[in-house]
């Protein structure tokens, strides 16, 4: 079990209640994007977190230090010892709360905090995005420990109701909170036309932005098809691909063979995401399957109309006709329709631009969330209100 410097202390309350939050990484995703934006909103609300991650290293980590939160990570030689030095950090530190995100990070914090007997913290598991098929022998490995869990945190109504309808979670320990982003300033550091100077862009080329890492759930394939659709209109477009690639570079010899050099850039994991999306014009996200998507929220903060798959949470967000477009998954033909529109209408998009940002600014801000977090912390911990209780373990 290793530590990180500093202290996750907490304002705002005489008792602050204290939080552990389990994650299975810190590399960059939406989820992690949004706890390490989430835990200085939180302590200035009287709750105190620390994170545990299942694997120590990445940006999210150091961003968290910066905050001056401890962090945490396991062994990561068994589940044994991983067992024993979870069950360690719990008795020397006294959380109230455990908040895992993740099967994996669920199973482990139900069985540490069995340990606890009478002592037993609290547990509540995240469920983000709604996925596709049935794994078996996760739901049974849920089923198994849900006795230890106190309540679910769904990213949107579309992850709660799949998660019900496919697990059989009690729905009066469902409860929605949606992510938020920060409000202040755009966060951008360079001019539209700077950061496309650095790419090689052309100020007038029309380009399409994608942030999210590559794996096949995020649909990057059929973006891809769809793209060279739009190619044959407008052959001076390009799109940018940003995020870890979890695929092994197949996306990127797809993009050799069938698409014009130069058509399509990878730009792996950025720190400089505001700055890209201010020099894009269109924000575009394919995916099978998804939870509400902070990549798509930042994306309307920044003015950009947004043409994204009909999944999950995102109908949540986006107005189809208002914001952008809402399309069918894994139909190509329908996303570069849709693109096509926004490039021929460019008045028409800038409106939505518009639209989308008004929306994400009255609706999707992180001291939000931060409100509607903490509330459930306290009143889980205290007993108090909204039918929010421990599970009966028995």
């Amino acid at each position: 079990m290793t530590s990180g410097s500093g202290h996750a202390g907490a304002g705002g309350s005489d008792r602050p209640v204290r939080v552990l939050q389990v994650l299975a990484t810190a590399e960059p995703g939406g989820v992690e994007r949004n706890i390490s934006r989430l835990l200085p909103r939180l302590r200035q609300r009287g709750i105190g977190s620390d994170v545990l991650l299942l694997r120590a290293g990445g940006p999210i980590e150091e961003a968290l230090r910066r905050e001056r939160i401890d962090v945490y990570s396991l062994p990561g030689i068994g589940p044994l010892k991983n067992g024993n030095a979870f069950a360690r950090l719990l008795r020397a530190r006294g959380y109230e709360v455990l908040h895992a995100y993740g099967a994996r990070a669920a199973l482990l914090t139900r069985h540490a905090a069995a340990r606890c007997g009478r002592q037993r913290p609290h547990v509540v598991t995240a469920i983000t995005g709604v996925r596709r098929g049935r794994d078996v022998l996760r739901q049974a490995a849920d089923r198994i420990t849900r006795r230890w869990n106190d309540l679910y945190v769904a990213d949107c109504e579309a992850s709660a109701r799949a998660a019900i309808a496919k697990t059989g979670i009690p729905v009066e320990r469902v409860q929605v909170v949606h992510p938020g982003i920060e409000m202040a300033g755009d966060g951008a550091v360079r001019s539209r036309a700077e950061t496309r100077g650095s790419l090689g862009l052309g100020q007038a080329d029309p380009v399409l932005i994608c942030v999210a890492n590559l794996r096949p759930m995020k649909g990057h394939r059929h973006l891809l098809q769809a793209f060279g659709k739009i190619l044959a209109e407008f052959p001076g477009a390009r799109l940018l691909l940003v995020g870890a690639d979890r695929m092994g570079g197949t996306l990127q010899a797809e993009v050799r063979n069938c698409l014009p050099h130069g058509s399509v850039r990878f730009l792996g994991v950025r720190e400089d995401v505001r700055d890209l999306l201010r020099a894009s014009d269109i924000f575009v996200l394919a995916s099978e399957a998804e939870g509400l998507c902070v990549a798509n929220l930042e994306a309307m903060r920044a003015g950009l109309p947004v043409v994204v798959t009909a999944v999950g949470g995102l109908p949540e967000a986006v107005r189809p006709g208002l914001d952008g477009y809402l399309v069918p998954p894994r139909d190509p033909e329908s996303f570069a329709r849709a693109v096509r529109q926004l490039l021929n209408d460019r008045s028409r998009a800038e409106q939505m631009g518009l639209r989308a940002r008004e929306r994400v600014l009255s609706c999707f801000s992180i001291e939000r969330t931060a409100d509607r977090m903490a509330s459930l912390y306290s009143r889980l911990v205290r007993g108090s209100g909204g039918g929010i209780s421990r599970a009966d373990p028995a």
